[in-house]
């Protein structure tokens, strides 16, 4: 009788040293990860349920949570019998619901726009407490491949600080040792683990505008000669230019003309060249999510008249000070198309000295294709 206590204390001992083993092994983490609700943030319905899934399948990519699949949820708010329109965004509900689903935590998502960019986020809250454990934002341009970054950062954090609950809980919630010997001694609590704090989230590339433009087009310029009672004149011809993005929006860049006039003088006809070198300053504009630039700029440089068919005609040059407005309408992120209209007056000084100064008002419309990098 002696012998089969001794046997049956040491079977009982092995159980016990055995239970949290298996337990350990067989434990999994059961997280309800809800639909992401969008506040003003321009994103399709169907967008945001891409997001909701990418960062649901982010959080479970490295095994150590059963995420509870999104079926499953609209079911049991189905079984419910909830507005089949209206996603359960209430704490309370998502409380209650994560709960029937034997779920150990739930994350509840935010995304809304505020002024350029979108603010994501993501409450943590322990479905046996009713507590939220931590909260973790982000933010990002409202487009939907920057989100992306951002909701793979969001996952990682949400992931790390369950992770870190449950090793906290573990080493609260550790039960003593218990030994052969009746003496039980109980085990020294090991320190929680250090939470860091959730880093910012930056933003998003794509939000830089490019430093460099170049355009190159077609442009038509009206020039009326303002000391003189001769016609106006209408050139045409190419037109090209280049910006360079210094600081913010500051611009700096050369705009060149080269287009061409047939003029009949009665007792003979020639064509007339219209070159023009500017240089510009100006201020870049986005609006509607960079999609579209605009470009208020002074320009200030040089002209030259030249009649290509008459030898003996010398070249008259001339200053031109001018401003003028520009808009790029970007297709995509370094192409797009660009129209500018803009005004100047020119003061011609004639090759012979005898001749007086003419000046000219220069009214010039371009369009074109515009590479930006």
């Amino acid at each position: 009788m002696k012998s089969r206590l001794v046997v049956l204390a040491l079977m009982t001992s092995f159980i016990l040293a055995a239970v949290p083993v298996a337990k350990a092994q067989n434990d999994t983490v059961v997280v309800a990860v809800f639909m992401m609700e969008s506040r003003g943030s321009g994103l399709k319905a169907d967008e945001v349920v891409n997001l909701t899934d990418y960062l649901a399948t982010r959080m479970g990519e490295g095994g150590e949570l059963q995420i509870i699949p999104r079926d499953e949820i609209k079911k049991r708010l189905v079984q419910a019998k909830a507005d089949s329109h209206k996603e359960c965004y209430d704490t309370n509900c998502q409380i209650q619901l994560g709960r029937e689903l034997a779920a150990q935590y739930s994350i509840s998502t935010k995304i809304g726009r505020v002024g350029k960019q979108c603010l994501i986020t993501a409450q943590i809250f322990d479905l046996k407490s009713s507590t939220m454990i931590k909260g973790v934002t982000g933010r990002g341009s409202c487009d939907p491949d920057p989100l992306i970054e951002s909701i793979d950062m969001l996952a990682d954090e949400i992931r790390k600080e369950i992770i870190s609950d449950l090793k906290k809980a573990a080493s609260v919630e550790k039960p003593p040792v218990v030994e052969p010997d009746p003496i039980v001694e109980k085990p020294i609590a090991s320190p929680p683990p250090v939470v860091e704090d959730s880093p910012v989230v930056k933003a998003a590339p794509g939000d830089e505008l490019p430093r460099f433009f170049v355009g190159a087009g077609i442009g038509v310029t009206n020039m009326s000669w303002v000391d003189s009672e001769a016609d106006a004149d209408t050139f045409a011809g190419l037109a090209a230019y280049l910006d360079w993005r210094i600081g913010k929006g500051f611009m700096l860049g050369f705009a060149l003309d080269l287009e061409f006039l047939d003029k009949d003088f009665g007792t003979v006809s020639t064509q007339i060249g219209f070159f023009d070198l500017m240089m510009r300053l100006g201020y870049l504009i986005p609006v509607a999510n960079n999609k579209v630039l605009l470009h208020p700029y002074g320009s200030f440089g040089f002209a030259s008249l030249v009649y290509m068919d008459i030898e003996e005609a010398d070249p008259i040059t001339g200053f031109a000070l001018g401003a003028g407005f520009g808009v790029r309408w970007m297709l995509l992120s370094w192409l797009g198309l660009s129209a500018d209209l803009g005004i100047e007056y020119a003061t011609w000084i004639p090759p012979d000295d005898d001749a007086d100064t003419e000046g000219s008002l220069n009214v010039k419309f371009q369009i074109g294709a515009n590479f930006a990098f």
